[in-house]
């Protein structure tokens, strides 16, 4: 902030102002400027834009985040997250009842099985994690819960089992 204040001070010695107001007014227009510039440290994001992506919530109008509840399946097919979860859905339903952990995880049988099988990277886990645990593979463990919270998985007496509404996502083309 203090760089910023500097900046400003600097700023203001070289220009010559008639009013207060336009001085106002130029301050206003660097600020704005300075906040709509994207920055590397926000991946890309401007100040205003991440400002909007933590303090507007997700339902107003003015969100940055926009969710499409009417994507087709054509429209997903190339999303690895999409397809990276339906093969966690199948290996689920070839594997049911899944013995899960006593907190309710992916065992680490299913956890082995799931990396063998995804695109993403997991190298890096293999190399840091002696035991390799759900929560150690993140994308894994964030789409056990997702699935879980929308009942496409249930858990219970400790085994994880396929559920019907998640079986229309693991029909054909889902592999």
């Amino acid at each position: 902030m203090g760089e910023i204040i500097d900046e400003i001070k600097e700023l203001l010695k070289i220009k010559k102002f008639n009013s207060i107001e336009e001085m106002n007014k130029f301050v206003q227009e660097h600020a704005d400027q300075k906040n709509s510039t994207p920055l590397e440290d926000f991946g890309g994001l401007s100040p205003a834009q991440m400002s909007k992506l933590l303090y507007i919530p997700f339902d107003s109008n003015d969100s940055p985040v926009v969710f499409n509840c009417n994507l087709s399946e054509d429209e997903l097919k190339n999303a690895l997250f999409y397809c990276e979860a339906r093969k966690f859905l199948n290996l689920i339903k070839d594997n049911s009842p899944i013995p899960a952990t006593i907190s309710g995880n992916l065992n680490r049988n299913f956890v082995s099985s799931a990396m063998n099988i995804t695109k993403y990277e997991t190298s890096s886990i293999r190399e840091y994690c002696k035991v390799i645990n759900e929560q150690d593979f993140f994308w894994l463990h964030i789409t056990r819960l997702i699935f879980k919270f929308a009942d496409l998985i249930r858990v219970s007496n400790q085994e994880i089992y396929d559920y019907k509404k998640g079986k229309r996502y693991t029909e054909c083309g889902a592999r």
